[in-house]
């Protein structure tokens, strides 16, 4: 998911990182109680499981999913090199040329369905990996969580502010990670539901269902009254 080829940091790892240790400082200075491990290791060690278990049927859907639907259309890369260039990104000349956007429009298309399930997969192993952590970390809160909910330092903060800083990035991106199948799921449900009533109502012969009833209610009711 945060792969480069370079050594500099993509603009993905470093919005990555930079929540990371946002929501991880921030919650390290939250204030604690003495009976919070207690419901929220179970909960942190419940999502991961969660995830777990259902990270095999979301890779099998994902396997299965027929993304063609989600083809970008035509011009697609044109215009993309056109809001680049709005936002005064510099663009190299290359990509460009009538010649180049000509070949991207030529090969987008197929490509995108083909690459689109390998990257939703690759970013599956990434979140299971995650879970995986976040499993650990609730298992040993379970274990030392109410232990170190009695230590106070400073201003009443507790060694336990680590473990829930350690897990919070992670279960945040987890939460929200558990509704993009669903809301996939849905997208491409309503693109096939789109597809299908063009077909209905634009089929391939040029007869349109629909349109050939109202006008053959139109013909008998001309009828009608030619023969009153």
């Amino acid at each position: 998911m945060l792969k480069t080829s370079s050594e500099r940091r993509g603009i993905m790892q470093v919005a990555y990182l930079a929540y990371w240790w946002v929501v991880a400082l921030g919650v390290t200075l939250l204030p604690t109680y003495k009976d919070q491990p207690l419901f929220v290791f179970p909960a942190v060690l419940a999502l991961s499981v969660a995830w777990l278990v259902t990270i095999p049927s979301y890779s099998q859907a994902i396997v299965t999913t027929d993304f063609s639907l989600l083809k970008p259309p035509k011009g697609t890369w044109g215009r993309l090199i056109e809001a680049l260039q709005k936002q005064r990104v510099d663009v190299p000349d290359v990509l460009r040329t009538d010649q180049s956007k000509a070949a991207m429009d030529a090969i987008v298309p197929t490509a995108v369905p083909a690459v689109l399930p390998v990257v939703l997969l690759d970013w599956f192993r990434w979140l299971s990996l995650r879970a995986i952590y976040v499993a650990l970390i609730g298992m040993f809160g379970l274990l030392a969580g109410p232990s170190l909910a009695g230590v106070h330092w400073w201003h009443g903060w507790t060694p336990v502010s680590f473990l829930y800083a350690l897990s919070a990035p992670w279960v945040g991106i987890l939460l929200v990670a558990l509704i993009i199948p669903t809301f996939l799921q849905g997208l491409i449900a309503g693109l096939r539901a789109d597809r299908d009533l063009a077909a209905v109502m634009n089929p391939a012969d040029g007869t349109a269902p629909i349109a050939d009833e109202n006008a053959e209610k139109r013909s008998r009711r001309k009828a009608t009254h030619a023969r009153g």
